[in-house]
């Protein structure tokens, strides 16, 4: 979407892994005029995953993990990024770029904080190209 400097918000999500039963998905947001992003609309660059992007309420770059979604059901389990590293090569036409060395851990959806000793996860790296509305 677009409209005014700093609302222009993007997103891709990938299957990351899958089974009969059960799919997980991987979600890389960027959001204009929140977080890494605070001063505009998402551009390339290079975006550590710290300060106001490692919280779900402020992020602007914003990488979440939904586990085992089950067809008919939903996900039962959340998970969002608090380290690592977002890079984005395109955010004109196509979304490009990487995340690496990304830690998440398991967010309670009802309250969006995260879960004191939940469950975490690790996605050491991955790549995105999507086309973009």
């Amino acid at each position: 979407a677009t409209g005014a400097v700093g609302s222009r918000v993007v997103s891709v999500s990938m299957t990351v892994a899958s089974d009969a039963a059960a799919r997980d998905a991987l979600f890389v947001q960027l959001k204009g005029g929140r977080g890494a992003f605070a001063s505009g609309d998402p551009v390339p660059g290079t975006y550590p995953i710290t300060g106001a992007d490692a919280s779900y309420a402020t992020c602007g770059t914003c990488v979440t993990l939904i586990g085992d979604i089950v067809a008919g059901q939903g996900p039962s389990q959340f998970y969002f990024a608090t380290g690592g590293t977002v890079t984005i090569t395109s955010a004109a036409g196509r979304l490009t770029g990487s995340a690496t060395n990304v830690t998440l851990q398991e967010l309670d959806l009802n309250t969006s904080q995260l879960v004191a000793g939940g469950c975490t996860s690790h996605v050491a790296a991955v790549s995105f190209d999507v086309a973009l509305p």
